[in-house]
């Protein structure tokens, strides 16, 4: 990935980080958008990465992990 491109991920995370403190989402919430984000940009690892770094996930979080690997074979 080129360095612009890895800089601009990193700015429009950091914005949705900011946005979510804000709104009050905890840790895990701000964890499953984050690996939204990178799904939606095909960036699957990053993705799984994102949902894995929650020490106890919820239930919704769980399925979501369940999920990622289904999507990245469509």
């Amino acid at each position: 990935m080129e360095a612009p491109q890895r800089n601009r991920i990193g700015a429009e995370l950091r914005l949705l980080e900011i946005l979510h403190n804000n709104q009050g989402a905890d840790v895990e919430k701000i964890a499953q958008r984050k690996a939204e984000y990178f799904a939606d940009k095909g960036l699957w690892m990053d993705a799984l990465q994102q949902a894995y770094s929650v020490p106890n996930p919820s239930a919704e979080l769980s399925q979501r992990i369940e999920d990622i690997p289904n999507e990245m074979c469509k």
